[in-house]
């Protein structure tokens, strides 16, 4: 039987009860790990531990917001924030080309799905205090930089001849505009918010609707990662 290793932050709660209802577990013993609040570096650190006792055929990540947002209080309110920073972009890079060396084909890494700033401060304050003015912006470069993250984790994979698992496609649909990526060398379809699917109650975490797309997604890329690797 094969043997998979899912470690996520919270967003992946609840997904090892999902699992447990697919026709996967026919095939697959799946360890699910949810360490809440975890960045990448913590759950690079949980997966060695596990990966020391026990042989997994696929380790999935599932993770990668927690290094780009911090919760803090300010002037009594809970508030999000993206401070951007080059130092945390390199740091993130740097743990998936650990994972990527360390694991090589046997590690699949999740694209990063969006959080809204905003939301996340209305969700938790009263609807009468004020935000911060520079949410906004912050929003801007948090989807900006969520985005080139992502598509270096398409890059990892590629190269594994994985699957991608694209959670961040759950939330946003595509426009037929053309926008260059960073550095002019590419082209591809501006990411364009769909407010039918992109549902974050508190801003971070997604709507029940929502998370059984996620899962659905998840399932299918591995029922297919399962399916070849029983050919083989």
């Amino acid at each position: 039987m094969l043997r998979i290793l899912i470690a996520t932050d919270s967003r992946g709660a609840n997904l090892d009860v999902y699992l447990k209802n697919t026709e996967l577990q026919r095939h697959c013993r799946i360890d699910v790990q949810v360490f809440r609040g975890a960045p990448l570096e913590r759950l690079e650190y949980k997966i060695a531990q596990f990966t020391k006792h026990i042989k997994y055929d696929l380790i999935v990540v599932i993770g990668g917001i927690c290094n780009l947002t911090t919760r803090v209080q300010e002037h009594r309110q809970k508030v999000l924030h993206y401070h951007r920073s080059l130092d945390s972009l390199a740091n993130i890079k740097a743990t998936l080309i650990r994972l990527d060396k360390r694991y090589k084909e046997k590690v699949l890494v999740s694209r990063i799905a969006p959080a809204f700033l905003l939301q996340y401060y209305q969700h938790h304050n009263t609807n009468n205090s004020e935000p911060p003015k520079n949410l906004a912006q912050q929003q801007s470069h948090l989807n900006d930089d969520i985005e080139e993250i992502n598509y270096f984790i398409t890059g990892l994979n590629k190269s594994r001849g994985l699957e991608r698992l694209d959670l961040d496609k759950q939330a946003f649909t595509y426009s037929k505009k053309t926008a260059k990526v960073k550095g002019g060398k590419r082209r591809q379809r501006r990411p364009v918010l769909n407010l039918d699917l992109a549902q974050f109650p508190d801003g971070v975490h997604p709507s029940e609707q929502l998370q059984q797309k996620w899962f659905a997604r998840i399932t299918s890329v591995l029922n297919k990662w399962a399916t070849t690797q029983m050919k083989q």
